[in-house]
């Protein structure tokens, strides 16, 4: 797979697999790599309640993204599967939910 490239608040960052980045409603960002193994853990960004500005995620891993947006863990094999996302204006609680469709 190509190393994947995000723009987020005016910072460039390159991925050798997928990342993210999250506007949040207050203004703050963050944005980050996909853990490139199933032993490296995400530290979870938020709580369900949070509000997203903006969010963008780019060949991450759905379990992944689960985990940082402080969701539970599940062995399933579709954490496996890698998502591309391009949402605004959403709770975290939201996204979660998305996920685990």
């Amino acid at each position: 797979m190509p190393p994947v490239t995000i723009v987020c608040c005016g910072h460039m960052l390159s991925c050798s697999t997928g990342g993210y980045c999250i506007q949040w409603s207050d203004g703050s960002c963050d944005s980050g790599c996909d853990p490139e193994s199933d032993t490296d853990t995400p530290t979870p960004l938020s709580q369900g309640s949070r509000r997203v500005r903006r969010l963008t995620v780019t060949q991450m891993r759905r379990g992944a993204l689960r985990l940082l947006l402080g969701g539970a863990a599940a062995e399933v094999p579709r954490d496996d599967e890698l998502v591309d996302l391009r949402l605004e204006d959403v709770s975290v609680a939201a996204v979660l939910a998305m996920l685990d469709d």
